[in-house]
C-alpha cells in the first residue's frame, strides 16, 4: 500500500466514511482496507505516518537473515572447509556440539557457490569434490545422456 493510499484512508476515515466506501475509492478489497487500519492504527486513530513507519518495521522482521551471517559461525565453517570438510559433515559436527541445528548443509553449499565471499575465495575448490557447478537433476541427465549418444555440447 502506497503512502497515497494511506494518506487517502485516513482522509476517508476523518470525512466519517465506511471501510466499504474508501476501499471502492481507492479499487482494493475492503478486506486490505480493514486490515490496514487494524493493524496500524493508534489506539485512537489511524495516522499515515506512523502506518507507514510500523509497515516498514515490519518488513524489516520478514527475512530472516542467514545463519552464516554470525562472524563465529562464518569463521568456524570457513576453517572447516579448508581443512577438506564437507558441508554434510560440517553441519553434523555442529548439531553433535550444540544439540540442535545451527546451519543447514544446503545453507553452506548456498554460502559456497553463491555469496560474495564463497566466490571471491573461490570456495567451491575446498569442497572435497572440488566441483566448480553441481549439476543437480534433468542438467545432469541430460549432459550425460547427450556425451553417451554422441551429440555436440554446447
Amino acid at each position: 500500500m502506497s503512502e497515497g493510499d494511506r494518506l487517502s484512508i485516513y482522509r476517508g476515515l476523518q470525512k466519517g466514511m465506511s471501510l466499504r466506501s474508501i476501499a471502492t475509492t481507492l479499487g482494493r478489497n475492503p478486506g486490505t482496507i480493514s486490515r490496514e487500519v487494524a493493524r496500524n492504527k493508534t489506539p485512537e486513530i489511524y495516522l499515515p505516518d506512523t502506518a507507514g513507519w510500523q509497515y516498514r518495521e515490519r518488513r524489516k522482521r520478514c527475512h530472516p537473515k542467514s545463519r552464516l551471517s554470525d562472524n563465529e559461525l562464518r569463521k568456524y565453517v570457513l576453517l572447516k572447509l579448508e581443512k577438506g570438510w564437507s558441508p554434510e559433515l560440517i553441519a553434523g559436527k555442529l548439531r553433535k556440539r550444540f544439540g540442535q541445528t545451527l546451519v543447514n548443509h544446503e545453507t553452506i553449499y548456498k554460502f559456497v557457490y553463491e555469496s560474495e565471499i564463497g566466490k571471491q575465495w573461490k570456495l567451491y575448490e575446498y569442497l572435497p569434490r572440488g566441483k566448480r557447478n553441481a549439476l543437480s537433476g534433468m542438467a545432469g541427465k541430460l549432459k550425460k545422456a547427450r556425451s553417451k549418444t554422441g551429440f555436440l555440447l554446447k
